[in-house]
């Protein structure tokens, strides 16, 4: 069993991740995030979730696999 505290230090470690990559991108999916990190579409939308709240990005548009709910963030 993984413990509370072990999950929230990897949910900050990717996290982290993901804010490297939006860093260093001038424009990306969370798809593209994905795969640059090695994490599940769905881990990325949910701290996509989280940033997007904290206004810490935005999407501009929409990106290539827009039909599936992939925008284009900055």
């Amino acid at each position: 069993m993984v413990s509370k505290i072990d999950q929230d230090s990897m949910r900050e470690t990717n996290r982290k991740l993901m804010l490297q990559v939006l860093f260093n991108a001038e424009q990306t999916s969370r798809v593209e995030i994905a795969d640059q990190v090695h994490l599940h579409k769905s881990t990325i939308s949910s701290i996509y979730r989280n940033l997007e709240e904290e206004d810490f990005i935005e999407e501009l548009g929409d990106g290539v696999a827009s039909n599936a709910g992939d925008g284009v963030l900055s």
